[in-house]
């Protein structure tokens, strides 16, 4: 991140996360595109209450979205075997 994205520990750390920050952007996404946010709850990257937080802010704006937490699920479901067909059955829809 340093090297490639512009993190510069010590000095702009707050700043460099707060412009990454997709709950700055939710107004930018098109209100007819629909959204599926699977949501591990034990994702330490992403956490249940961050998803939570997108997931109020897509509905403030009018965003159509599907939200689905795998309680067990880290961040990537890697460790959930049904995260394929789930994603699969939501396109399919």
């Amino acid at each position: 991140f340093i090297a490639n994205y512009g993190l510069v520990p010590g000095e702009n750390e707050k700043e460099w996360i707060d412009w990454r920050n997709p709950i700055k952007y939710v107004s930018k996404i098109r209100k007819d595109l629909p959204i599926l946010i699977l949501q591990g709850g034990k994702d330490i990257r992403v956490t249940p209450y961050q998803g939570y937080n997108m997931l109020k802010a897509l509905r403030t704006n009018g965003n159509k979205v599907d939200y689905y937490e795998f309680p067990n699920g880290n961040h990537c479901l890697g460790n959930i075997k049904q995260r394929d067909a789930h994603i699969i059955d939501w396109l399919e829809s």
